[in-house]
């Protein structure tokens, strides 16, 4: 049977807007082994909070045993941090450098495309698995950004990551994922027997 992730790490990103050429990240967030991680622009600078998840992601342990899981991440949060690196001024060898780690040494999982890639936004699928709703979703963050109302960000924030959590762990008990293990514990085994 496949082994199960080995510590994932959940991860989101906020931002102004949906067009990462013309809007800025707000934060990043990581939730990994029961703890939310969140750097912000309004304490960091987006270049800051860029360096700060590069920093975190420099752990070998954590590159190796580990994938990040969000939900639309390899849309929008991956595609979003690296364009957004193109506005930051790095030199051409440091630029080169977090690309490579972000879009190509670390491995994601998307639970909107096990899911079902065009059904719904995270918080349908989360109340449909938890039964919990928030006030207000990810399409008010730059609004309140532009009030300066950071404490309710953070909220919303924290209660992504850890409905991140819960939601994957729903996904993990589902019938089309378990069959999804089993044939890749087979061609594994097929592959390796080779």
């Amino acid at each position: 049977m496949m082994k199960p992730l080995q510590d994932p790490i959940f991860f989101d990103t906020e931002s102004t807007g949906l067009y990462p050429y013309r809007d800025k990240l707000l934060t990043i967030q990581v939730r990994w082994q029961g703890k939310n991680t969140i750097w912000t622009e309004w304490e960091l600078g987006e270049r800051g909070i860029i360096d700060e998840f590069f920093k975190f992601t420099d752990n070998d342990i954590v590159r190796k045993k580990t994938k990040f899981v969000g939900f639309n991440n390899l849309e929008h949060d991956l595609s979003f941090l690296l364009e957004r690196l193109h506005h930051q001024d790095y030199g051409k060898n440091n630029f080169e450098l977090r690309w490579e780690r972000f879009a190509r040494h670390l491995s994601y999982i998307d639970m909107r495309q096990l899911l079902g890639q065009s059904i719904g936004q995270f918080s349908k699928w989360k109340n449909w698995f938890t039964g919990d709703k928030f006030d207000y979703g990810g399409d008010m963050i730059p609004k309140l950004y532009e009030k300066g109302e950071y404490t309710k960000i953070l909220e919303y924030v924290n209660d992504e990551l850890e409905h991140f959590e819960l939601l994957f762990d729903a996904i993990k008990k589902e019938p089309f994922y378990l069959e999804l293990q089993k044939l890749r514990d087979s061609c594994l085994s097929k592959t390796s027997n080779s």
